[in-house]
């Protein structure tokens, strides 16, 4: 009997392992900017145990989903109104590109505040997303004796959010800087930051119920019930200036000044 329950438990197991690899999905969705994506994930799985005549039963419910988004182009609406150029009706201006197909930081001649939008890239610019999102739902309901129900449930959510941000040396806000760079030394608008929100809620119901008839006439239920909820937010945040390389990304703030 005990063999037939571990191999019971195991194919419960198993099937539920299944139905959480087969019922989720994935999507990966590329931008026209080289560069940026977005890639998202979810999966969900259920599995419900149905036990004797008395009528106890253990549900478990799972939901996952992550995301992780990467965009190398900067958020700056008003910006690109502002240095929106007509190369047509402007003698003043150089072209976006040299003659080595290099960006043109500076496309006006003689206007070192007016930067060309195109020197972000991949290697110079990262804006990183990433959360993650579980959700368990498990349960337990019992009959003991007739009329009379006990249910206990939990309810779980964790959220897990990290927000990636670089700046990097030849990127629009390295180009901005009142120094006049040099597109190799780093500045003070050479910056990266690393973002970590991490929120926790548990919440555990139990319900005890009593329904009996008095003669013959009369329903009464007698219900009691407990609730038990927490929950816990932290938040961390690190940033450092003057990073000396963009191969570091956001990955070696030790590199930089003002952490």
């Amino acid at each position: 009997m005990k063999k037939k329950r571990l191999l019971l438990t195991g194919a419960l197991a198993l099937a539920m392992l299944v139905s959480f690899l087969l019922a989720g999905c994935s999507d990966y969705d590329y931008s026209a900017i080289a560069g940026d994506y977005q890639d998202r994930v979810s999966q969900r799985a259920s599995l419900t145990i149905k036990g004797n005549d008395a009528g106890d039963a253990a549900v478990i419910t799972v939901y996952w989903s992550s995301s992780n988004e990467m965009t190398t182009r900067w958020e700056m609406t008003g910006t690109m109104e502002e240095n929106t150029l007509s190369y047509s009706d402007c003698k003043c201006t150089e072209t976006l590109y040299d003659e080595e197909g290099n960006v043109n930081p500076y496309p006006v001649v003689g206007d070192n505040k007016t930067v060309n939008l195109l020197v972000n890239n991949h290697g110079t610019y990262r804006n990183n997303n990433q959360n993650t999102k579980i959700y368990l739902n498990p349960y337990i309901r019992l009959n003991p004796l007739k009329g009379l129900s006990f249910e206990s449930r939990l309810q779980v959510s964790l959220n897990y959010s990290k927000t990636n941000r670089f700046n990097g040396i030849g990127s629009y806000t390295y180009w901005g800087a009142d120094d006049m760079p040099d597109g190799v030394t780093t500045n003070d608008k050479v910056s990266a930051s690393v973002a970590n929100t991490n929120s926790y809620n548990y919440k555990w119901e139990n319900i005890l119920t009593y329904n009996f008839t008095i003669a013959k006439d009369h329903d009464f239920t007698v219900m009691g019930a407990t609730s038990w909820n927490h929950n816990r937010s932290e938040y961390t945040y690190a940033s450092a200036t003057n990073i000396t390389s963009n191969e570091y990304l956001w990955h070696n703030l030790g590199t930089g000044q003002n952490q």
